[in-house]
């Protein structure tokens, strides 16, 4: 069954249903409702687009036996079963949010739609019955509030749930350790038809999902190969170290690796730094080209600069922990960070705005 905008379906009046009659629904109502009736007729086939944060978003086919793969996957490694209450409050859309309806399909179990929205957790009904959800990390940076218990108490309702799309900062990750739901950092894109592998947030290393191979390349990026791949290898550009044949860390992107004055630098482990010092600021590391250092590392916040005495940390502890050369060069503010469908931050455009 799914509900959406105080209406039920049952899976079968879903697959019947006349398409007239999602009309009043959201944007979001419409595409999810029907996604799932095309799902129960028996398409073989679906779009859907790359989340455009390091480019253009490319729309990429995928099939009816991929995601079914996928989602056989995740439920066997999560035990999920019929009697799952499953929460769809991210984009559907995107690959992640389809696949959270794919699996209600599979498991034949009730699932519940939710408009997307930065303050899902203050949402959520205090003694909600949800037992599945997933997450992009900006809907959890709530719990960064000062009186965050009792949204904590809502998220220990479920029993899993999975945060995916963007990396999960310091103290965010720390709150959530606390949890008593099974928490899970999610690895995938749109090519691997949702996430390959699962980190619980207690851990440092993702493993991966039954089915899937890895290997690092001769740039030292993950390669990746399992059904969803066509069982060919496929090249990310996230440089990775391999623990074993299951287990592996991110390091960052090979695309985000800078190079100033001559010294290479990963964007991931500057911002990894500066999130520790100020985790309550919204805020991103990049760089732009410099006559002198051919590129120039430079700090992004949204909304408003922080004061002097929290840039001066951070100089001390990135110089200190780095490089004195990977200190950011300038700090920039940006009224609002321009973003991608599936929410993630889109630097490029959001620099351009500064600089126009």
């Amino acid at each position: 069954m799914i509900h959406a905008q105080d209406t039920n379906f049952s899976w079968d009046e879903l697959k019947k249903a006349d398409e007239i009659r999602f009309q009043s629904y959201s944007e979001t109502g419409r595409f999810a409702l029907t996604f799932c009736k095309q799902w129960l007729q028996g398409t073989s086939s679906f779009i859907f687009h790359t989340s455009g944060s390091t480019g253009t978003p490319k729309a990429i086919e995928v099939s009816r036996e991929q995601m079914l793969w996928s989602a056989q996957n995740t439920i066997d490694a999560l035990h999920l079963n019929s009697t799952e209450h499953i929460l769809l409050c991210i984009n559907p859309h995107m690959i992640g949010g389809a696949m959270m309806l794919v699996r209600a399909m599979v498991l034949g179990c009730r699932v519940s739609l939710i408009e997307p929205s930065a303050q899902i957790l203050y949402q959520l009904p205090v003694e909600h019955n949800y037992t599945f959800a997933s997450f992009v990390p900006l809907q959890l940076a709530t719990l960064l509030e000062e009186n965050s218990s009792a949204l904590l108490q809502k998220l220990n309702r479920f029993k899993h749930i999975l945060i995916g799309g963007a990396h999960v900062a310091g103290k965010l990750n720390n709150i959530l350790t606390t949890c008593t739901a099974s928490v899970w950092h999610t690895y995938g894109m749109t090519e691997t038809i949702s996430h390959i592998a699962l980190r619980n947030v207690k851990d440092t290393a993702y493993q991966t999902l039954p089915g899937t191979r890895i290997k690092l390349d001769e740039r030292g990026c993950l390669g990746i190969n399992n059904v969803a791949t066509h069982n060919q290898w496929l090249a990310t550009n996230d440089m990775a170290t391999i623990v074993d044949e299951t287990h592996f860390f991110i390091i960052g992107r090979a695309d985000e690796v800078v190079n100033s004055g001559g010294i290479k630098f990963h964007i991931r482990e500057i911002e990894i730094w500066l999130e520790q010092l100020a985790p309550q600021l919204t805020f991103f590391v990049t760089a732009v080209p410099d006559e002198k250092l051919g590129e120039k590392i430079i700090a992004v916040f949204e909304g408003n600069l922080p004061d002097e005495k929290i840039l001066e940390q951070w100089k001390g502890a990135i110089q200190k922990n780095i490089s004195a050369y990977a200190v950011p060069k300038a700090f920039l503010v940006a009224k609002a960070f321009v973003k991608t469908a599936g929410d993630k931050i889109n630097k490029q455009k959001t620099i351009q705005n500064i600089l126009i």
